[in-house]
């Protein structure tokens, strides 16, 4: 890891990719609240269907778990959820619970922490959906 030249903190090394099959990978997310609901939409929109952890979700959260396009685990992350994930988001409003779940997660796993992209191994870039491109 190394400074950024331009004072912005830590700057990691990146190489852009795009995942695909997300049906078929065990996409869990922890946290309900409007950055889960973003990354979510995300996944649902590039074919996957993610398994949500959070005591509580946005409405648009909710009509999609009612809608099947999510499955809700109406509780807190507990030790062991991300266990068999092949992605793991993590987007709780608390920081230290964030990392906490980050550094659970298994070796082979893609994991993205929302409010520290650094504690992960991955992280999302900005993107425009046009029909099939994107």
């Amino acid at each position: 890891m190394e400074q950024d030249p331009h004072g912005g903190g830590r700057r990691v090394a990146t190489y852009p990719l795009v995942l695909t099959r997300l049906d078929q990978m065990r996409c869990v997310v922890v946290g309900g609240g409007a950055v889960a609901e973003r990354k979510v939409g995300e996944l649902i929109a590039g074919g996957g269907w993610p398994s949500v952890i959070s005591p509580t979700l946005t409405a648009q959260l909710a009509a999609w778990s009612a809608d099947g396009q999510i499955e809700h685990i109406a509780r807190a992350y507990q030790p062991g959820d991300s266990a068999e994930a092949a992605l793991l988001i993590v987007a709780t409003s608390d920081h230290r619970v964030n990392a906490a779940i980050a550094t659970e997660a298994p070796a082979r796993c893609l994991v993205n922490v929302a409010d520290d992209p650094a504690a992960g191994n991955m992280h999302t870039v900005a993107s425009v959906r046009r029909g099939d491109l994107l």
